[in-house]
């Protein structure tokens, strides 16, 4: 996503948001582009994206199983989609 957006030189990222940003940006259009994912994608991203944060400021032993099994078995079905994705927008760009 990152290489992609600073191709499209859709502004700077950063600050301590950059990667909320980031996938904000991945979800928008510009000029003469289309979206980097399709919008079925953007609640489990950011789902992904807030495990990531949560388990980078807090201790394992507060993973609750019931908050993360969806992401677990979801993981493999949300992979195939993005490389899809990925796939589609650099063919048409």
């Amino acid at each position: 996503m990152l290489l992609i957006i600073k191709n499209r030189n859709d502004g700077l990222l950063n600050g301590t948001k950059w990667h909320k940003d980031l996938l904000s940006k991945a979800f928008e259009k510009s000029d003469k582009e289309i979206n980097i994912f399709r919008d079925e994608l953007k609640v489990s991203l950011n789902e992904y994206m807030q495990f990531r944060h949560f388990v980078r400021h807090t201790y394992g032993f507060q993973l609750k199983w019931g908050k993360i099994k969806n992401l677990l078995f979801d993981m493999n079905t949300t992979w195939e989609m993005i490389k899809e994705d990925i796939k589609i927008y650099i063919k048409n760009c």
